[in-house]
């Protein structure tokens, strides 16, 4: 079942008594939950209480390219929060095409002797989450083999839950 967070929020508002059930929130109210609900989601993750959840990465792969960087602004690959962990990835090609990619360790892929090899269509995916300790919070997609032709990668990915929108 898919919660809209507007959903959520109004049958918040409904179980404290601050509208009716089946009353809309206007606008301001709606803002207001919003809000509180974003710091309550701040305070939950100063505590170690994160809320996970799942959702597509898009990576738009680059013929000659293996290593893709994942950060918070344009100086990256892919701009994003960085996930958790990749669970599933798929191919996708010009022709809409799509074939399974396989998700690797990082210990896989550092035994494999040629890392240059260019085949075509890259077979291996490889997430590197980075260090937690550093400033950037970047993280890492390497795909095997690097890509002869336009590809574009849709992974499922676990991320944590932030902030709602």
């Amino acid at each position: 079942m898919t919660y809209f967070v507007s959903d959520i929020l109004k049958d918040a508002m409904g179980l404290i008594g601050a509208i009716e059930i089946d009353e809309a929130p206007s606008s301001t109210e709606m803002a207001t939950a919003m809000r509180v609900a974003n710091m309550m989601l701040g305070r939950w993750s100063t505590q170690r209480l994160t809320l996970r959840s799942t959702n597509t990465l898009t990576i738009p792969l680059v013929i000659g390219k293996s290593t893709y960087t994942i950060g918070p602004d344009s100086s990256y690959d892919i701009v994003g929060p960085r996930p958790i962990k990749i669970l599933s990835a798929f191919l996708r090609d010009q022709n809409n095409h799509d074939t399974p990619v396989e998700v690797i360790t990082k210990e896989l892929y550092d035994s494999y002797s040629d890392k240059n090899l260019s085949s075509g269509r890259p077979s291996y995916l490889v997430y590197e989450p980075g260090n937690a300790q550093q400033s950037t919070f970047s993280s890492e997609v390497i795909v095997y083999n690097t890509p002869a032709s336009v590809y574009t990668i849709y992974a499922e990915v676990l991320s944590y839950v932030t902030d709602l929108s």
